[in-house]
């Protein structure tokens, strides 16, 4: 008797410290946890607003950092992606006449990690080409391919060519490829145009917003 009565306490102790410890258990504190950190909000490209060159940085062909070239009277910024054909149309025909201009700095920025190398077709039709293809890639093999762009393009030395790195890949939310974002002296922007242009147009676009040389 004397044993099943110790072992009934022992047990009827355990079960309370078993309840105290549950209890107990309940009221400590959560664990702390790290928040996530807030997406970064994208970039501000406005007309009027200054352009957020900190904010978007690029790799040169190099795969070096680099700065974005500016011009003495306008910077033109393409947004691209060397798998498109638009873009590819407007590199091979008309950026060439714009970067012809006195005092204008043309810069290209592959922002697409999908690989691939577009057939910008015919000056005439435009746009009748074909979008490359090719797998995903990493700031050294994007610089790589535009390597292989400029030379299959035949790009004169005044179009400068950039990749982005994956933080300016996020920050800047296009609807359309290419966007061209048009900046003045000061480094405000003047123009953003959605999409590729026939030649003629784009050269209205640019002169219409050149400061006076």
């Amino acid at each position: 008797m004397r044993w099943g009565i110790v072992a009934g306490v022992a047990a009827g102790v355990l079960a309370a410290a078993v309840t105290a410890y549950s209890l107990a258990r309940r009221h400590l504190p959560p664990p702390a946890v790290e928040p996530a950190p807030a997406p970064a909000a994208p970039a501000v490209i406005a007309v009027g607003q200054p352009f957020p060159w900190s904010r978007l940085p690029v790799h040169n062909l190099n795969n070096q950092p680099a700065a974005l070239t500016r011009g003495r009277r306008l910077t033109v910024v393409e947004a691209m992606a060397s798998w498109c054909r638009y873009c590819g149309w407007e590199d091979r025909y008309a950026l060439p006449r714009i970067a012809r201009l006195p005092g204008v700095a043309v810069d290209l920025v592959d922002i697409s990690p999908h690989g691939g190398i577009a057939d910008p077709g015919p000056e005439y039709p435009p746009f009748s080409g074909q979008d490359g293809s090719g797998p995903p890639e990493d700031v050294a093999a994007m610089a790589a391919t535009m390597r292989a762009y400029r030379a299959r393009y035949a790009l004169p030395p005044a179009i400068h060519a950039y990749v982005a790195l994956p933080v300016t890949q996020q920050q800047w939310v296009l609807s359309e490829l290419p966007t061209l974002v048009l900046i003045g002296p000061h480094g405000r922007v003047r123009k953003v145009i959605q999409g590729a242009l026939v030649t003629p147009r784009l050269e209205q676009a640019v002169t219409g917003v050149m400061p006076p040389s």
